[in-house]
């Protein structure tokens, strides 16, 4: 439920700008990934929102 929760606010908080929350997001993000649900569809894809779009390659659409 978390994860959705951060996928929810990865594009509000782009659009407002707030790094803060943006460096915070990653690093909860990182512990998710490090954690034993790491591997889960959800957090590969809230990482790869974090990371934006791949040079050559589509970046994941917002929901």
């Amino acid at each position: 439920m978390g994860t959705a929760l951060a996928l929810d606010l990865v594009e509000p908080l782009r659009q407002i700008e707030s790094q803060v929350n943006l460096a915070r997001l990653q690093q909860l993000t990182e512990r998710l990934s490090a954690s034993p649900n790491g591997e889960a569809p959800e957090v590969a894809r809230l990482r790869a929102l974090l990371e934006g779009p791949r040079r050559g390659k589509p970046g994941p659409k917002a929901r």
